[in-house]
């Protein structure tokens, strides 16, 4: 990775990137439902969008979809008809829910219908050229007869940075989005800005844009240029973070303590692979569907916390924070003693 940012609108974007490395079909797994702080923080999204929206009998587009979980849940609450677009999901019907999942891109299928709304979460900083991507796709919505409302997710670099939050950087990120950048990039693309936040306790950042039919056309806002900030800080500790992550893994190894990890998502294997480290035997996750599996590249088995008590651990690494309330009270309630630490 080299990371470099953008003195105008503060981007970050790797220059290494290669997006012939990318495979994001078949078993490709990024799943966060599973958790009942994030099924909360989603939902209540879901309902706020529903309803400053007015999504009721709509057509809804989700590119990105995943299992579809999103958009089935965006559905129900609103008796709307759903598609979504993603190269890893299985292609299904469900005429219950009124949803179609197709594993092809967007710009693959011609729809038979105008779109009310589109939601696209954590995906524009996966593409390798979001301006092509944004500019296509509101060429796209702008012929159609009605106008259109869309939300963006994606992983919040101001916090990143303010947070030091090193194993946030990974590889299937070409970009990281300031809310400056990302303010940016849609006005510079068309799009009619609406508001832009911070959630998930500010670790995301949110995006909501309208493009008007062609019979209400706007301008788009006049781009600006916002002051860029220093990124030295962050690139100076980095080091001096892992060097002391490694120490005190060391520390507590030679105290006889047994160390595991929370979380077997992009963090967790971020940090893994960086450290290399023989101390930590088991990863564990809350997503029934990497149990039984193994981190890429260093190999720790990935075990579910039902099963957490056999491993007897005295330390456990949890690699998001905002997490720690649910796993501890699941430690209490299976007597597990284990003391937890946040990387």
């Amino acid at each position: 990775m080299d990371l470099w940012t953008c003195q105008h609108c503060s981007h970050l974007f790797n220059i290494a990137f290669d997006e012939k490395l990318m495979d994001y079909k078949g078993n490709y797994e990024n799943a966060l439902h599973f958790s009942p702080k994030f099924q909360t923080y989603a939902t209540n999204l879901i309902q706020r969008l529903v309803e400053n929206y007015q999504l009721k009998g709509k057509h809804i587009v989700e590119i990105g979809c995943g299992d579809g979980q999103f958009l089935k849940q965006i559905c129900q609450l609103g008796n709307n008809r759903g598609v979504g677009f993603d190269p890893s999901c299985t292609p299904s019907v469900d005429p219950h829910q009124q949803v179609v999942l197709f594993n092809r891109s967007f710009f693959e299928v011609k729809l038979e219908f105008s779109i009310d709304f589109i939601c696209c979460r954590h995906v524009l900083e996966h593409v390798s050229n979001p301006i092509t991507f944004l500019t296509t796709l509101h060429a796209t919505l702008k012929k159609q007869s009605k106008s259109c409302y869309l939300y963006f997710e994606v992983p919040n670099a101001d916090y990143m940075l303010e947070e030091q939050a090193y194993f946030d950087l990974i590889y299937e990120h070409f970009t990281y989005f300031t809310t400056q950048s990302l303010r940016y990039l849609f006005e510079k693309t068309g799009f009619i800005v609406q508001k832009v936040t911070t959630n998930f306790g500010g670790q995301f950042l949110g995006i909501e844009v309208a493009v008007p039919s062609s019979k209400n056309s706007q301008n788009a806002p006049k781009v600006t240029f916002p002051k860029s900030t220093s990124r030295n800080d962050f690139t100076n500790t980095f080091h001096e973070k892992i060097h002391n992550c490694k120490q005190q893994i060391s520390q507590l190894t030679d105290a006889g303590k047994n160390i595991l990890l929370w979380g077997a998502g992009s963090k967790g294997i971020t940090l893994l692979n960086i450290l290399q480290t023989e101390a930590i035997a088991q990863v564990i996750d809350i997503n029934p569907r990497k149990h039984h599996h193994y981190v890429p590249g260093t190999g720790q088995k990935i075990i579910s916390p039902t099963t957490l008590k056999t491993y007897s651990p005295d330390i456990i690494i949890v690699m998001n924070a905002i997490y720690n309330e649910e796993i501890q009270q699941f430690l209490t309630q299976n007597e597990i003693s284990a003391r937890i630490i946040n990387w």
